[in-house]
C-alpha cells in the first residue's frame, strides 16, 4: 500500500499543480518493508463547469512524475544516487462531490534494488494499476470558505494490481501482485 497524501494547488480555472509525498508499504512472506516517494504533476479539468460549486459529473486527467527512494536492506548501505528512482502515474477521474473524487490510474516506476560489489546494479520495475478514492479533507472541512477553490489536500485509499520484474544477475523475478 501507498500511505501518503495529494497536495492541490490550483494554478489556473482548469490547471491543478499535485504534489504527493508517500510511504510505500510492502508486507510479504519476508515480513515488513517501506519507503519514500514523491510525486509532482498537473491535472487539467476538461469540463464545461471548471470550479464551479456544483461540480459533480467532471471528468479530468492527472499525470505525475517523480522520485522514490529505495530503503530494503540491500539497499541501506549504497550510496544516495544508487537509491533513487523514477515513478511516472498518469490517471482518469471524476469528481462526484466537491470533496470525493473517483480515479483509475496507471503507474510506473524503475529503481535499482541491489547493486554488487564492482558497481553492477540490478533493476527493477513495477507496472500498477490502482482504483483510488481522493476524499479532499481540506475542501470537505472548508465548505463555506471563499479559499475553497484554490487549495485542497485529499487521502487516498484503493485497491491496486500490478506485476514486479526484477532482474538478478542468472534470472529475471516476475510476480503478480495485489494491494491496498
Amino acid at each position: 500500500g501507498n500511505i501518503g497524501v495529494d497536495v492541490c494547488l490550483r494554478v489556473s480555472r482548469r490547471l491543478a499543480v499535485h504534489l504527493e509525498p508517500c510511504v510505500p508499504v510492502r508486507v510479504n512472506h519476508a515480513g515488513l518493508a517501506y519507503g519514500f516517494g514523491t510525486s509532482v504533476g498537473l491535472a487539467y479539468d476538461f469540463s464545461e463547469k471548471a470550479l464551479s460549486p456544483t461540480c459533480a459529473g467532471r471528468y479530468f486527467l492527472t499525470l505525475s512524475g517523480g522520485l522514490q527512494v529505495q530503503n530494503s536492506a540491500l539497499m541501506r548501505r549504497a550510496s544516495a544516487a544508487d537509491r533513487l528512482g523514477f515513478h511516472a502515474t498518469f490517471g482518469v477521474g471524476r469528481r462526484f462531490t466537491d470533496f470525493f473524487d473517483l480515479k483509475l490510474s496507471a503507474a510506473y516506476s524503475k529503481n535499482t534494488w541491489q547493486v554488487y560489489y564492482g558497481g553492477q546494479r540490478m533493476p527493477a520495475q513495477y507496472y500498477a494499476l490502482r482504483l483510488e478514492g481522493v476524499l479532499d479533507v481540506l475542501r470537505l472541512a472548508m465548505r463555506k470558505s471563499e479559499t475553497l477553490s484554490r487549495f485542497g489536500c485529499g487521502v487516498l485509499a484503493g485497491p491496486e494490481m500490478g506485476f514486479m520484474l526484477k532482474k538478478d544477475l542468472g534470472y529475471s523475478l516476475k510476480k503478480h501482485y495485489v494491494g491496498l
